[in-house]
């Protein structure tokens, strides 16, 4: 148990440090060519999306309160609520941008944290 809970922390972290450079990279890239930026940053969105539920996955596995699989059946239910009010579309794109990305990284992290694969 305790290996498969180090690998698939060692997955989340290298995940985590990766939406950290795409971010760092976004940072700089707008402040050379914002317009530029932007039309390319959807990336950015998903990392961003990704890393706020890394963090938390992180504090509930790192606490011992929660095994893996316990944080992957808490997202599940936490992902069909996301699912079932997707007709719910906010009048902000940017927001509807956002709330995509926060279901795809559900889906991702639950993948890892479940999946035999990952063992």
């Amino acid at each position: 148990m305790e290996k498969t809970l180090s690998r698939r922390m060692l997955l989340l972290n290298s995940r985590y440090e990766t939406g950290i450079k795409k971010i760092q990279q976004f940072k700089i890239d707008f402040d050379k060519n914002p317009l530029y930026a932007l039309d390319w940053s959807r990336s950015v969105f998903y990392a961003a999306a990704e890393n706020d539920l890394i963090e938390t996955v992180k504090l509930s596995l790192k606490s011992g309160e929660r095994t893996p699989e316990e944080v992957g059946e808490k997202l599940k239910q936490e992902l069909l609520q996301r699912c079932q009010s997707c007709g719910n579309k906010s009048t902000s794109q940017t927001s509807n941008l956002v709330e995509e990305y926060k279901i795809e990284a559900l889906a991702k992290i639950i993948e890892i944290l479940t999946s035999p694969m990952y063992e």
